[in-house]
């Protein structure tokens, strides 16, 4: 059963999915900036800016270089570039690259996330970097993982992710797609294994669950939190 069909099933708002700012052109032609917004938020997730912890909640605009800590329980965000990204507990996620070049990069230190993408624009792309590889979308539902042990392990629920080890001296290697119900992790030599896997009913609800707000809503937030700032005292 695809998640498509298990959505409309739910008594939740439509999924979309990920992390971040972006810029985009308003009908004026100039750019615009789009911030992630945090949808959910257990009590005792933290985003970190600027080396200061703040309490994650609902409707708090992120910026690039936050950084996101969750303990007992996960985090949600949401991105008006079609991405949703569920933060699962005790996980630590910068969030970087979300403005230049159109680039959404997360970068997973340890834990695990998940993350559903709608679309990519031309010239857009979303990746999520660990220290061991680089997970590039293509249109998506999938989980990373940076195992201490193994390193990363991508595992694709739909669609398809390009996978690029990163090998001891920081080169990255030659990619490799892992497709649907697929798992690559790496092997000691820095090479990408397979494995074909079967979504449980576990999974495919964490990917329904996923909190998602109006995109209009989205924008509004972005805009009030550029205001703030703006007005803000020095």
């Amino acid at each position: 059963m695809k998640l498509q069909q298990i959505n409309r099933s739910l008594l939740f708002v439509p999924l979309a999915l990920l992390i971040s700012t972006l810029a985009f052109c308003g009908p004026d032609g100039q750019q615009k900036t789009r911030a992630a917004v945090i949808t959910y938020a257990s009590p005792d997730a933290l985003v970190i800016r600027d080396g200061s912890e703040l309490q994650a909640s609902i409707g708090m605009v992120l910026k690039e270089k936050d950084v996101i800590q969750t303990a007992s329980g996960p985090l949600d965000l949401q991105t008006t570039t079609g991405a949703t990204v569920r933060v699962r507990q005790f996980t630590r996620l910068e969030l970087a690259g979300l403005i230049s070049d159109r680039t959404v990069r997360l970068d997973l230190k340890s834990g695990v996330v998940s993350a559903k993408v709608n679309r990519i624009g031309r010239g857009e792309n979303f990746s999520v970097v660990t220290p061991t590889a680089i997970a590039g979308v293509r249109g998506t539902a999938f989980t990373v993982e940076e195992d201490y042990e193994r390193g990363a392990v991508v595992t694709v629920i739909e669609g398809s992710v390009a996978m690029q080890p990163i090998g001891k001296d920081a080169a990255v290697l030659p990619e490799v797609v892992v497709e649907q119900n697929e798992s690559g992790s790496l092997s000691a030599e820095r090479t990408v294994t397979k494995a074909a896997v079967e979504p449980d009913l576990a999974t495919q609800a964490e990917f329904a669950s996923m909190v998602e707000i109006d995109e209009d809503l989205l924008v509004e937030a972005s805009k009030s939190a550029e205001k703030a700032e703006a007005t803000a005292p020095e």
